[in-house]
């Protein structure tokens, strides 16, 4: 297994998950996986949050096209049935090509992304989330390490950075 001694991903939605999964799956670990996300949450970002959805809101995919996971949404659901809707309250009844709400879809890849990182632990890597925490700046040094402030003015130093900040959308201070 090939070893970075550091890695800091920034933002800690979809993105983040699929990064993880891939550094799980190609045997690609640092010694310390830091995770950097502003919110509160781990694997929904903005989309499959309340922060970007209402419980009308489905999402683009269904079951059946969501890439391989820890677990499928079927096994998630029931492990943890999702009450708010009918349609996904019962595992059985689940119809995979039925598109899925994206508050469902949040919870689940939040999910997923606690295997994965419990993954990543078994496997030696030590896991630092930094949740709720807002990454403000990032310089490479001449050390050639990438040095990252918070918005609480930490300092964070590693080798190796993934961006995977997602959506962001402006704030409009226009009139209308």
């Amino acid at each position: 297994m090939k070893k970075t001694d550091s890695i800091a991903i920034i933002g800690g939605g979809p993105a983040a998950l699929f990064a993880v999964k891939h550094l799980i799956s190609e045997k690609v670990l640092p010694d310390i996986l830091y995770i950097f996300e502003k919110s509160d949450r781990l694997g929904t970002g903005m989309p499959y949050s309340e922060r970007g959805a209402c419980r009308e809101h489905v999402a683009n995919v269904s079951a059946n096209e969501l890439p391989h996971l820890p677990e499928t949404l079927t096994e998630y659901i029931k492990r943890k049935p999702y009450h708010e809707d009918p349609d996904f309250s019962d595992y059985r009844n689940i119809n995979e090509y039925q598109v899925i709400p994206r508050l469902l879809l949040g919870n689940y890849m939040e999910e997923q992304f606690k295997l994965l990182l419990n993954e990543a632990r078994k496997l030696g890597a030590d896991i630092k989330v930094h949740k709720e925490t807002a990454v403000t700046d990032i310089h490479r040094k001449e050390d050639a390490l990438f040095h990252i402030t918070t918005e609480r003015d930490e300092t964070f130093v590693c080798s190796r950075v993934i961006l995977c900040t997602g959506h962001h959308w402006p704030k409009n201070t226009r009139n209308r």
